[in-house]
């Protein structure tokens, strides 16, 4: 059974700066905020401020405005900070559902709203630490991607992608192979 306690959605970044066109980089930082010994918590000893509860498991929901005038945008910095949580501070089911999911917190692109979105669990477990782990800290900077035009270049939704020839320079034309004693610069003349 799920219990939902709170839905927060953060809105870090105003939309008037958004709309500046000079903006090339957008940059947040959001803090989780734990109360350690909650008596609000609907399971466990701790909570944070901000969130929701998804099987026992407190998860988060972060999201950072983009400029609307950006046709695309790639992700620069996506850092995440944990810190340690004692086991004993959890419940059995927090602790076996922490060992036993993969569910990560990841940024996606909200494209209807110029924005990037995180979402995900606020509890880890941490195999190569080995240790129980909290959020309290994501980082992220998004910068506009450049947008290249011309032959040979086509963009596909926001992604550079770059046309070969068929046929390569070096498929026709006199071609001799060399040995050299050792690497190093070496120079080459006609004779």
């Amino acid at each position: 059974m799920s219990l939902a306690c709170l839905v927060l959605l953060t809105q870090s970044h105003p939309r008037a700066v958004a709309q500046d066109p000079s903006i090339r980089v957008v940059e947040r930082t959001f803090s989780v905020y734990w109360v350690d010994s909650c008596e609000a918590a609907p399971v466990g000893l701790m909570c944070t401020e901000d969130g929701f509860w998804l099987d026992e498991i407190p998860w988060g929901v972060y999201e950072i405005a983009l400029p609307e005038n950006w046709s695309s945008s790639q992700i620069l910095v996506d850092t995440e900070n944990w810190q340690v949580v004692e086991a004993s501070t959890l419940t059995n089911r927090q602790r076996q559902i922490s060992l036993n999911s993969d569910e990560e917190g990841q940024w996606k692109p909200l494209q209807a709203a110029h924005s990037m979105q995180w979402t995900g669990p606020l509890l880890r477990w941490n195999s190569m630490a080995m240790e129980f782990e909290r959020l309290v800290r994501l980082d992220l900077a998004v910068g506009r991607s450049t947008e290249l035009s011309g032959p040979g270049v086509v963009l596909n939704s926001g992604e550079r992608v770059r046309t070969w020839p068929d046929e390569s320079p070096l498929e026709s034309g006199l071609m001799k192979r060399i040995s050299i004693p050792s690497d190093g610069i070496y120079a080459i003349d006609k004779s």
